[in-house]
């Protein structure tokens, strides 16, 4: 099968038959066109998600670009029907249906559809219909490109030639509000054109209280995101998309599930339901389900936890004040996309659009990727990187420039051998320390970091780091952090009181290094600056991440049930466009819990 199959003839082939004359297309099970029972929001509710639209840049944007492609004018701007899907998002348990959002539109009163700009008498026979079918503009119209200002794109989409100024110079869909035009119609600023990623991203971010705390910091996560379509008969392989991204230690054993592949996509993977963005991945062991295969989408969060203010890089670490857990980035892909290339473009576009962003803490499957894709371009950012070796990542690799990298992290030469490889197969070969089990107790834990904590003080220490990545590193006995009575250190500096004597360890030096060490940022590898496995990882990893280990648990249980009956729409932009008002919906709750402390 070449190419994806049209929806008329993926009906064939599952066995469904062409849909009879006047049936709408991608209408849920539950989303049936009857008469709209009235939810009438509250004056609490609709007062928060009206300040939540006023810091929006998606409503400036949007009701631009939709102004003309909605039929007579107050039928449905895109105002109400963002405030209303917000007012849905904010809801306990919402779940992102088409008919929950209509429900709210008849309870507004006319104060409030004033507000909006929504004046026509709202009808609820037949309001489903209009929904549904302004969400099916509003989508096509983020898919064909909206151009936006450049201050208002948060670093997504493609910026425009110079050239490309006024509504007249092209025929993309032109969301540029009035405040950013001169006398003569031009934007004063350049253009972007940006799709439904940044739709995603800037109602997310609406529901931050820019009056809150931010940190410069973020952990970054992913959680799987299933399709309400149903799989059709037996298939066993899943198709990725770049590298392997899931791990071998907590993935567990795949099921293999029934798919039969419906067509291939534009991306060369197979398409295995009628749901035609969606595609197969896999996804980790939890307490609530087991790991293995699975058929949507995966959302991709970067949510902000406690800056690093201060380490040892041993045993010691100050973390800045508490902060709210909010989700500051955003993305959805098909499920098996390459993680890096999912995440790593809107953090860098966030920064380089003005975001504060100093250091990502990433989970295993994101630092499995290639340094290519993943560490380079963070630390040619100028953003330091904290991650946890997996298995296959660790033991000692081959030496830079006289220096030993083991574990991601670059040692002195003479760094002592029983720290780098553990004593049961030290003799065989370079089988690494070993990590603490899972969900060991406090001294438990401790112990396994001793030896950690020991070969962290034989590191090497950054010095400095060029603007092009490149680093420069000192020894540990040219730092004064380590002593030998018997060696000349290379930098002239005497020990300092708390210097750790190791004299039997370099009797065989006479020299303790040739000077600094000079490394470009494509020579770092994975390197990261507080050494894997010590107490100052476990404090600045472990401890911060959990931040977004919340954020997901909420999407999954306390908060909402992110699962295939969260939404029975199809395609990615559909589930972008509505996602973004439950992820708004949380980061307004995180605020409000904060402020509440």
């Amino acid at each position: 099968m070449h190419g994806v199959l049209s929806l008329r003839e993926a009906r064939r082939v599952v066995g469904l038959g062409v849909a009879p004359a006047g049936r709408r297309a991608n209408r849920g099970r539950y989303e049936i066109n009857q008469k709209v029972i009235m939810a009438a929001p509250t004056p609490e509710s609709f007062d928060i998600a009206m300040r939540m639209a006023d810091r929006c840049a998606a409503v400036a944007v949007m009701s631009v670009a939709m102004a003309s492609r909605t039929g007579r004018p107050g039928d449905l701007n895109y105002r109400a029907f963002h405030v209303a899907a917000q007012i849905n998002g904010l809801a306990p348990n919402q779940r992102n249906l088409i008919s929950n959002v209509t429900k709210v539109l008849p309870g507004l009163t006319n104060a409030q559809r004033e507000r909006l700009g929504f004046m026509r008498p709202v009808r609820s026979n037949g309001l489903y219909d209009v929904v549904r079918r302004y969400l099916d503009r509003l989508t096509a119209v983020l898919d064909e490109g909206v151009v936006i200002p450049h201050s208002l794109s948060f670093g997504f989409g493609t910026l425009l030639p110079e050239t490309y100024r006024r509504k007249s110079d092209g025929s993309a869909n032109w969301g540029v509000p009035e405040g950013y035009l001169d006398g003569s119609g031009a934007c004063t600023e350049p253009l972007v054109l940006v799709h439904s990623d940044w739709h995603l991203h800037a109602t997310t971010v609406s529901g931050i209280d820019p009056t809150l705390p931010i940190s410069g910091a973020v952990a970054v996560d992913g959680t799987e995101f299933e399709t309400s379509a149903r799989l059709h008969g037996p298939n066993r392989d899943v198709d990725l998309d770049g590298e392997i991204e899931y791990d071998p230690e907590t993935t567990g054993a795949m099921r293999t599930r029934g798919a039969r592949p419906l067509g291939i996509g534009p991306d060369d993977r197979k398409v295995y339901t009628l749901d035609f963005d969606s595609r197969s991945g896999y996804r980790t062991v939890t307490n609530g389900r087991s790991g293995g295969r699975y058929t949507g989408y995966e959302v991709h969060l970067a949510v902000q936890v406690p800056a690093l203010r201060w380490t040892n890089y041993v045993d010691q670490v100050t973390l800045g004040p508490a902060v709210p857990g909010f989700i500051v980035n955003a993305t959805m892909t098909p499920a098996g996309s390459h993680r890096a290339n999912a995440i790593i473009p809107a953090l860098l576009g966030s920064k380089a659009a003005g975001q504060e962003l100093k250091e990502v803490i990433a989970d295993p499957g994101y630092s499995l990727c290639s340094m290519e894709t993943y560490h380079l371009p963070l630390r040619l950012a100028g953003i330091s990187v904290l991650h946890k070796p997996m298995t296959h990542q660790r033991g000692i690799r081959p030496t830079v420039d006289g220096a030993v990298l083991c574990d991601d992290t670059l040692l002195h030469p003479a760094t002592p051998r029983n720290l780098l490889a553990s004593r049961s197969a030290r003799s065989a070969g370079s089988a690494p320390l070993p990590y603490a089990p899972p969900g060991s107790d406090e001294a438990t834990r401790r112990q396994y970091e001793q030896p950690f904590n020991q070969r962290a003080l034989w590191r090497l220490r950054l010095n400095r780091t060029d603007s092009d990545g490149t680093a420069w590193f000192t020894c540990p006995f040219c730092e004064g952090a380590l002593s030998a009575t018997s060696l000349t250190v290379h930098s002239g500096r005497t020990p300092g009181p708390r210097a750790v004597p190791v004299s039997g360890h370099v009797a065989h030096l006479s020299r303790c290094c040739n000077g600094q060490i000079r490394l470009a940022a494509e020579e770092l590898g994975r390197w990261q600056k507080i050494p894997a496995g010590t107490t100052a990882h476990w404090k600045a990893y472990h401890a911060r991440r959990q931040q977004v280990e919340n954020a997901n648990s909420a999407l999954k249980s306390s908060m909402t049930q992110l699962d295939k009956k969260h939404t029975l729409v199809f395609g990615l932009s559909k589930r972008r466009t509505l996602l973004g008002f439950t992820l708004a919906a949380y980061n307004y709750n995180v605020g409000a819990a904060h402020q509440a402390r």
